[in-house]
């Protein structure tokens, strides 16, 4: 359901709204358990990646890996969903160090998000380094539709000269407008548009998207915000988001395969520390723990989940003694 208007309304009223009686207001400061550190310290090495910085990023991912191994996936998949946010050959030397010493095995994630579409690079070329010039030539024609596309592609690639133009034309601004600035995460940008009565309520989700945590504070703390959920946070590989869901109770949908499936492992020896492991069939987990190199991880789970008669477990054994994992 879009938007088409600026002010505070309440078009959305179909939403979830996110509670105002949280019990942690702060996806930014919420305190992780050291569990999660290293899945933390990965996210910061791949968004603070550039060339510059190439060798000194591949020797920190090798000593977490080197560390345990079973970290792979959680490093080749972060990577994989950050490739959206820049150019198709933006990660290309640090994917070629890492492939000469892992096997590697790289996605790339589309991001699903109303309003927001994944990158037009050669247009986003065009507007590098704030473009305006570009931006001029284009807006002759006095299209509405293309000053709209422009100012969704400035706002998202945080092109504030661009933003301020496409502001003298007359352009009318609604809620796509704001959900790409809140994705793109420049507060300069979003504060300028907020001076020109832009609304950005429902769009936590966005910044929660791209990873601005400071920006998500922000908008919990000054706008009504869709209410997130587990479970769609960590479509979007954001650990930190996920974990403020779960201490908040944000658990509509079951998220314990989307845990194991993205191989965040760590997760279930948080659980065995905090007594939950009553609570999932193991099956669920191991199916993607079939490889040798999980082994720790498979012993772990045999250890501490219980037994559930499903028709996964049988096939799930096969596999396991077909991989000759030594369980016991």
């Amino acid at each position: 359901m879009s938007c088409d208007c600026c002010c505070d309304c309440s078009c959305e009223a179909d939403l979830d709204i996110l509670p105002s009686n949280l019990k942690f207001k702060s996806i930014k400061d919420i305190q992780m358990p050291e569990e999660f550190n290293t899945y933390e310290e990965i996210e910061k090495l791949i968004l603070n990646y550039n060339l510059e910085n190439l060798e000194s990023t591949f020797l920190s991912l090798k000593q977490i890996l080197d560390a345990d191994i079973a970290l792979d996936q959680v490093v080749f998949n972060t990577l994989g969903y950050f490739k959206n946010f820049y150019k198709p050959d933006h990660f290309k030397n640090l994917e070629t160090l890492l492939s000469t010493e892992y096997d590697i095995n790289y996605k790339t994630y589309s991001i699903k998000l109303e309003s927001v579409s994944n990158p037009n690079h050669t247009t986003n070329d065009k507007m590098n380094s704030d473009n305006i010039s570009y931006v001029k030539k284009m807006c002759r024609s006095n299209k509405t539709e293309t000053k709209h596309n422009l100012m969704c592609i400035a706002c998202r690639e945080g092109h504030i000269n661009c933003v301020n133009y496409l502001l003298t034309t007359n352009l009318h601004l609604d809620r796509e407008i704001a959900r790409n600035a809140a994705f793109g995460g420049n507060m300069e940008i979003i504060q300028t548009l907020e001076s020109k009565n832009l609304s950005f309520d429902y769009c936590l989700e966005c910044a929660i998207a791209r990873h601005h945590y400071a920006l998500c504070d922000y908008l919990i703390k000054n706008y009504r915000c869709e209410k997130i959920d587990a479970k769609r946070c960590l479509e979007f590989y954001n650990f930190r988001a996920f974990y403020f869901c779960l201490e908040n109770n944000l658990t509509k949908e079951m998220f314990i395969e989307d845990i194991a499936q993205r191989h965040y492992f760590y997760f279930f020896k948080y659980m065995a520390k905090q007594g939950f492991t009553g609570q999932v069939p193991r099956e669920t987990i191991l199916k993607h723990m079939i490889d040798k190199k999980y082994i720790e991880y498979v012993r772990f789970v045999f250890e501490n989940f219980k037994i559930v008669e499903t028709k996964d477990q049988k096939v799930i054994m096969k596999r396991l003694l077909k991989q000759r994992m030594k369980i016991f």
